[in-house]
């Protein structure tokens, strides 16, 4: 593609990365927001109410973990209402989603989608169920791939779709945001599998329906069903080297499945198209 390993690679336009927040240990703020996170773990009682770095052995204080144990139950419930208010301000003020457990609250900002780059990709199907195993199902990913393609400012480099999972590289046109079509897809595509699923003669249908129920029931933002898991494991290509890596990673998906013998012989992937055959979708090969 000509550009050097020292740079990002750039698509169209160029996009200065927003500097991300420090994360420090005992505590997590973003704006004027902030989540007591060492509150949260001491109530269980596993780190006491110190980090393990102040003490010579690095072990909790017995008493200090007993004298956490006899914290008032009230205010511990109170801790963890405003812990779980804090999140919820932070998720409505535009910030990427968080995720945790009220046990521990494992925290991370999921990877963030910046114009004008390209972006290694990976869209999964809740639990890692094996849905595209029918070529009906298949054909919705590709019709909508290329829908998006030529409507809404796609660009595709290299593609595999795996029977629970969906690898791409991927940017988008200028006047065009990534992180937009891939909402419109997985919105559509969501929809459109559910509705396949339950016309066609499947066999596991109760079975796949109820996987895709489950999530749905827990989360106030989704309805009757949630097809695809949440994020879409962005990773900025930032170099030859990385972009060689990934598109090997994605044409040998279908050969470490012991699917083919050969990247080239599986037909839902760009390994035709390096390959030099015509592939199921255009795809713009690097330089």
């Amino acid at each position: 593609m000509g550009y050097s390993d020292e740079k990002r690679i750039k698509t169209n336009t160029p996009s200065a990365l927003s500097a991300l927040p420090d994360l420090p240990i005992r505590n997590f703020s973003v704006g004027d927001l902030s989540i007591p996170v060492p509150t949260l773990f001491s109530m269980g009682g596993q780190r006491g109410s110190g980090d393990p770095r102040q003490s010579g052995s690095g072990l909790v204080n017995p008493e200090q973990q007993q004298q956490q144990r006899l914290i008032n139950p009230e205010q511990q419930l109170q801790q963890l209402n405003k812990t779980k208010s804090t999140l919820q301000q932070l998720q409505r003020s535009g910030y990427n989603r968080l995720s945790g457990s009220t046990v521990g609250f494992c925290m991370g900002i999921k990877n963030k989608i910046h114009e004008g780059y390209l972006y290694y990709l990976t869209l999964t199907v809740v639990d890692w169920v094996d849905v595209f195993t029918r070529p009906v199902y298949r054909h919705i990913i590709i019709d909508s791939l290329k829908f998006c393609q030529e409507k809404k400012g796609l660009e595709i480099y290299a593609w595999v779709l795996m029977s629970n999972h969906l690898h791409l590289i991927a940017s988008a046109k200028e006047g065009f945001h990534l992180s937009n079509i891939l909402r419109d897809f997985k919105k559509f595509t969501s929809r459109s599998l559910v509705e396949a699923i339950q016309k066609e003669n499947e066999s596991r249908k109760e079975w796949m329906l109820h996987r895709f129920q489950f999530p749905a029931n827990v989360k106030s933002k989704v309805t009757n069903h949630q097809f695809w898991q949440e994020g879409n494991e962005a990773k900025e290509i930032h170099s030859n080297e990385f972009l060689q890596q990934k598109l090997n990673y994605i044409h040998q998906n279908p050969v470490r499945a012991e699917w083919v013998l050969e990247p080239e012989h599986y037909l839902y992937s760009s390994a035709q198209d390096y390959a030099g055959m015509p592939g199921l979708l255009k795809v713009l090969l690097p330089d």
